[in-house]
């Protein structure tokens, strides 16, 4: 379940300035400069003649390192909210510098989104949530008004040489001086999506209508390289109501340490009701919560919210959430539920997906 999407053919405010808007979604961190160096990268190869106002959408780069699933979750969360003509970078690469591993292009026309990413699995919500097509290739892109929902995917082919036709403008070349060495075998966010990234932002604002335009799309991405119609997608794991209770799982801990699931909140009836929860497979592992619509809702009506005891296990009631992207949270107040079950579980690191069965206990 997604959240709904941004209303069609809505009028914007008169105070609206359109604009191109550059996303990252990356596993960089923020203290070695790696997301700076890719930013100035991508500045270096605009043009000059460029007029749109550009935005920068900094998706997140505290990714844990290599986690694909990670990178997957939040990319999923922002994908409905995305303003038409964003160039999204997703580096979360493991793999980076092997020479069997694509590199992606995948276009959204009905969106007017495109997606840069390693082939590994991080634009599965994007290939999924469009219903991407396995069978599209680039010759049967047809040269009628395209399909709203069908994405069209693209293998770069590194070394890319891209050249801006009118000579008034900065080339965005990628065998320029300042990216000489492309494609580097460590750092292909500086050196191979972000010159392609800011190759797409000079032809948007040249022509904002690019993705609509099925023959002058398919002449564009004949630029940037083959075909590729399997690209790597994860399997998109899905909650189930069961008798024995509904199973999901904890896919993602976020940095208050609350561990979001794949249940949908409208699976437990009633904003506020107690619940057991199982983690794994293990009969004991099985504890009492409650299921609450907010964290105010706990404080007033969940008993001894703030354990009287610090050392108690756990510190105070558990607690399932509504989360704001539509899926439960297991959670603790102002404490950790993650950091809480690597204690019980006596694992280092938590586990994901980490199997949860809930069984609704009789409403208060």
């Amino acid at each position: 379940m997604h959240p709904p999407p941004p209303v069609a053919n809505q009028k914007p405010p008169a105070h609206y300035t359109p604009g191109l808007t550059v996303g990252l979604l990356t596993d960089f961190g923020t203290q070695d400069g790696y997301v700076g160096t890719m930013k100035a990268a991508l500045l270096s190869c605009l043009s000059f003649s460029n007029t749109l106002p550009l935005h920068w959408l900094d998706i997140g780069h505290e990714v844990p390192p290599h986690d694909i699933a990670a990178g997957s979750w939040l990319l999923n969360n922002v994908l409905d909210y995305l303003p038409p003509l964003t160039v999204c970078v997703c580096v979360v690469d493991p793999h980076v510098g092997q020479p069997e591993q694509n590199s992606l292009c995948v276009v959204w026309p009905q969106r007017q989104c495109i997606f840069l990413a390693p082939d590994n699995g991080l634009l599965s919500p994007v290939l999924q949530h469009a219903a991407f097509q396995q069978d599209w290739s680039l010759q049967h892109l047809p040269e009628e008004e395209p399909q709203n929902n069908t994405p069209h995917c693209i293998r770069l082919t590194p070394p890319l040489r891209i050249d801006d036709d009118e000579s008034t403008h900065r080339t965005t070349s990628l065998t320029q001086p300042a990216l000489a060495a492309l494609p580097s075998h460590t750092f292909y966010g500086r050196d191979l999506y972000a010159p392609v990234a800011a190759h797409w932002i000079n032809a948007l604002n040249q022509n904002p209508s690019l993705c609509h335009s099925p023959k002058q799309l398919k002449d564009f991405l004949r630029q940037l390289g083959t075909p590729h119609p399997q690209p790597k997608q994860t399997a998109r794991l899905l909650a189930q109501q069961t008798a024995q209770g509904i199973q999901g799982h904890g896919l993602y801990s976020d940095r208050f340490g609350n561990l979001l699931t794949n249940i949908p909140n409208h699976w437990i009836d009633g904003d506020f009701r107690p619940i057991q929860l199982q983690i794994g497979t293990t009969p004991g592992a099985c504890w009492p919560g409650y299921k609450a619509a907010s964290y105010y809702q706990a404080l007033t009506q969940v008993p001894n919210t703030v354990g009287p005891d610090p050392q108690a296990n756990p510190p105070s009631p558990l607690l399932l959430v509504a989360g704001s992207n539509g899926y439960l949270e297991l959670a603790l107040y102002q404490s950790s539920a993650t950091h809480w079950l690597r204690q019980v579980l006596n694992l280092p690191h938590l586990p994901r997906p980490l199997a949860l069965t809930i069984r609704q206990d009789a409403a208060p």
